[in-house]
Parts: structure tokens; C-alpha cells; sequence
């Protein structure tokens, strides 16, 4: 559970490491167009302005930077889904409500009464803490 929380942060951080390498790869692209843009204009004797392609760039950047937002809260809200989901189903939020793990002494985990005789030592994880138990008479169920 941890390992996939780690994960997606992971992958939101190479996302966002990709999100800005395009980013900053097409601004390059931009403003070497507007460069060659201008080049192009000052050798034909053309004196306007370069308005429209600086104002495309800037355009492209607020779009970029729009769009490198909402891919990042998407990301985000999805992490934080899993987060929740990953709390609801954990061992450790079942036992806050009052449950209980019953191990033998290698660990196993207690499922059936009727494995343990009189005497037996059996450890109880608490939400807070850790009991070492011994089994003092059995009452089979069912």
C-alpha cells in the first residue's frame, strides 16, 4: 500500500518533470520561430512590428502554464483518491476501530480457536500498543 502511494508520487513527479521539459521545449520553438520571423522581416524591408508573434508567444506560454496546472491537480486529486482508498482498506485504520491482530508465537495469524490448547501464548496488536496473551480455556463457535 505505502509502495503504491510512493509510486504515484513518483510518477506525478515525472510528470511534471516531462510537463515542463515540453513546456520549455516548445517556448524554444516558439521563439525561434518569432526570431526567424523577425530576421525574415528586417532583410525585406518590411518596418512593422513583430506584435503578432510576440503576442502568439505569450499567448502559448499562459496556455502552457494553464495547462501544466490542471495535469498537475488532476494528478493530485487522483494521488489523493488513492491515499483515501489505501487508509480505508489498511490494517493499521482497521485496528483504530477497535480490532484487533492475533498472531501464535512464529506469527501466524490466529483464525481458528480450536489451534491454540490451554496455555498457549498468543500476541494481540492493538491500534495502540501490543499484548502478549495466554489462552486460558477455548469456546468454539458455530
Amino acid at each position: 500500500p505505502r509502495r503504491r502511494i510512493e509510486q504515484a508520487r513518483m510518477r506525478c513527479d515525472e510528470l511534471q518533470q516531462r510537463l515542463t521539459g515540453a513546456m520549455q521545449a516548445l517556448l524554444s520553438r516558439a521563439r525561434h520561430s518569432a526570431s526567424h520571423t523577425s530576421s525574415r522581416l528586417a532583410t525585406r524591408g518590411r518596418g512593422r512590428p513583430l506584435a503578432l508573434p510576440a503576442t502568439r508567444l505569450a499567448h502559448l506560454d499562459r496556455t502552457l502554464a494553464g495547462l501544466s496546472g490542471r495535469v498537475m491537480h488532476r494528478y493530485r486529486e487522483q494521488q489523493q483518491l488513492l491515499q483515501t482508498r489505501l487508509d480505508a482498506i489498511s490494517p493499521l485504520r482497521v485496528l483504530t476501530r477497535g480490532y484487533a491482530l492475533v498472531q501464535d508465537a512464529s506469527g501466524t495469524i490466529a483464525r481458528d480457536a480450536s489451534r491454540f490448547p490451554p496455555g498457549a501464548e498468543l500476541r494481540v496488536t492493538l491500534a495502540k500498543g501490543t499484548l502478549t496473551v495466554q489462552v486460558l480455556n477455548i469456546q468454539e463457535s458455530g
